[in-house]
């Protein structure tokens, strides 16, 4: 046994990343010419919206008591075998033939590319790959987006929390903010809106200024961080959590008090503004302003923490006296950090606007507030691998879990409970994906060509 998962893992070392991703890319077009077919063939009814997961779960009889449960637990278990065939041959398959046959054409083309270059044929090819397969059930291109949003949200909260050491609890607040500015303008800028009357800019606008209004509600998010960086001078773990989670209810109140934003019952007119964008050209904008926002909140999060700087933020986690007493601005490392988490929970409040297409303040609660904390804690404190992770497991378990209602939470928030008793330092434990894998062996970096030194003259 141990020998044939040996075997297994050389086989799948051997497949770049890239491979990987152009196998899948070729899974989402055999699902795309016969995905139907071979749903209907083995009794699926079709494509499965999402891997067969949901659609099992929807056949169980959380309403009939116990024995209506148990009763339902065979129709689950006969929709989730042929689910596993179809996922088995429509992705597995051509995912692992298609990259083992590409695996060498793969490496040696990436070899020949400057580093830069690379990393971008990998994004793009990632980005055509969620665009193609989420094209075929609209569905699936919703939780790649919340997946997105969320990979944000708790990449931000990494920052405080895993890096800084701090406790902060408040971090819908600051989403609110950027939801509710960036909604504002783009209805006010591209929509027809009762509340505003007539667009204020022509439909071409909206292309070039959407992505600078989602950077204007980060700011203000950012400004309104400043809320939670100065009381940071004087409290720590307990204290902080206390003035993170006032900041929240604090902000959500005086949303819920303005009635020209809609007050209590929300605003919306955010669906308008997508419209508007695909009428000038029809490409997914959401999408690819999701998948942008993703990697500029990695890149800028990553080079922050390995910067100066962001070493001063690892000290003060370590011990903020012994910091200050090794020449470290404390004062203003918080700020500054507060500041960048707050801006980009900003930019996944607003992006987050906008694929719901509707906010309303309950949505913001403390409850919002917890999930960013489950996620960060689920993927590992101080490791953007396990935000990116967490994040993604914990939007797939929320939406797959959906058909068991109230239930889903208990699941989930049990799992967490299993996870911080048995891994407390979560998925990752505080370490990157380059801690396991070298970037040569996923394709994203040229070998290292071995230099042949001289022998020393004692020799």
């Amino acid at each position: 046994m141990a020998q044939l998962l040996r075997r297994i893992k050389e086989f799948l070392g051997r497949i770049p990343l890239l491979a990987y991703l152009l196998g899948f890319l070729a899974a989402t077009g055999v699902e795309i010419v016969a995905g139907q077919a071979f749903g209907l063939l083995i009794g699926l009814g079709g494509v499965p919206a999402f891997f067969g997961v949901t659609a099992a779960l929807s056949r169980l009889n959380m309403d009939g008591g116990l024995g209506g449960l148990l009763l339902s637990i065979p129709s689950m278990l006969l929709y989730i075998v042929p689910a596993l065939v179809y996922d088995v041959v429509i992705y597995g398959l051509p995912t692992l033939l298609v990259g083992r046959v590409l695996a060498k054409p793969v490496r040696w083309f990436t070899s020949t590319l400057p580093e830069w270059l690379t990393g971008l044929v990998h994004m793009v090819t990632l980005f055509l790959s969620m665009w193609v397969w989420g094209g075929l059930v609209g569905y699936r291109l919703l939780v790649v987006m919340y997946i997105g949003v969320n990979i944000i949200m708790a990449s931000s909260l990494n920052l405080i929390n895993g890096y800084m050491g701090e406790f902060s609890c408040g971090h819908a607040g600051f989403m609110a903010v950027g939801a509710y500015v960036s909604s504002l303008l783009t209805v006010w800028l591209f929509t027809q809106d009762d509340v505003f009357g007539a667009p204020v800019l022509g439909a071409g606008w909206s292309i070039i200024l959407f992505p600078l209004i989602l950077i204007v509600g980060g700011i203000a998010a950012g400004i309104a961080g400043l809320l939670v960086a100065f009381p940071s001078f004087k409290t720590r773990g307990d204290y902080l959590a206390i003035v993170t989670i006032s900041v929240n209810f604090i902000i959500k109140s005086a949303i819920e008090n303005i009635e020209k934003i809609g007050g209590p019952r929300g605003f919306m007119g955010m669906k308008g503004v997508l419209r508007t964008m695909t009428s000038v050209i029809n490409v997914p904008w959401l999408l690819i302003w999701t998948f942008i926002g993703v990697l500029i909140t990695l890149v800028v999060i990553h080079n922050f923490v390995s910067s100066t700087k962001g070493k001063g933020v690892v000290a003060i986690r370590e011990d903020e006296i012994a910091a200050e007493l090794m020449s470290v601005n404390t004062r203003h490392t918080k700020v500054l950090a507060f500041t960048i988490s707050s801006f980009f929970a900003g930019v996944a409040g607003g992006l987050f606007a906008h694929v719901l297409g509707y906010i309303n303040p309950s949505t913001f609660t403390i409850f919002k507030s917890t999930e960013a904390l489950v996620m960060v804690y689920l993927g590992g404190m101080g490791s953007l691998t396990g935000s990116v992770l967490s994040a993604g497991i914990f939007t797939v378990a929320m939406e797959a879990l959906r058909p068991l209602e109230v239930w889903k939470k208990v699941l989930v928030w049990l799992m967490l409970i299993l996870l911080m008793m048995y891994r407390r330092e979560g998925i990752m434990g505080g370490k990157e994906l380059t801690d396991f894998i070298s970037l040569e062996r996923l394709g994203l970096r040229r070998p290292a060509k071995e230099v042949k030194g001289y022998a020393p003259a004692a020799d």
